[in-house]
């Protein structure tokens, strides 16, 4: 089984590599911040509430026409929140 540090780098790096972004840019984008997701990656911890928000971001901004990694389990999204098809 991930551990949820595990599942959130899968999810940003999917997310990355289906926009064509690094991983920095991803955790600019989620996090506000250009080196969070490396510091996480370093070893580095992140608080539950930050965990949940940022999944719940990945989330409604997923692109229709990737798969969420299967293996995850992903917040559920209101019809009107899902991202357009990249």
């Amino acid at each position: 089984m991930m551990t949820l540090t595990e599942q959130l780098l899968t999810v940003a790096t999917t997310y990355g590599e289906a926009h064509k972004k690094p991983l920095s840019a991803v955790s600019r984008q989620f996090f506000n911040s250009g080196t969070r997701l490396g510091a996480i990656e370093d070893g580095g911890t992140l608080t539950v509430r930050s965990f949940e928000k940022a999944m719940q971001e990945f989330s409604e901004h997923w692109p229709s026409n990737v798969e969420w990694p299967s293996d995850i389990p992903r917040p559920s999204v209101a019809e009107g929140d899902k991202a357009p098809a990249a």
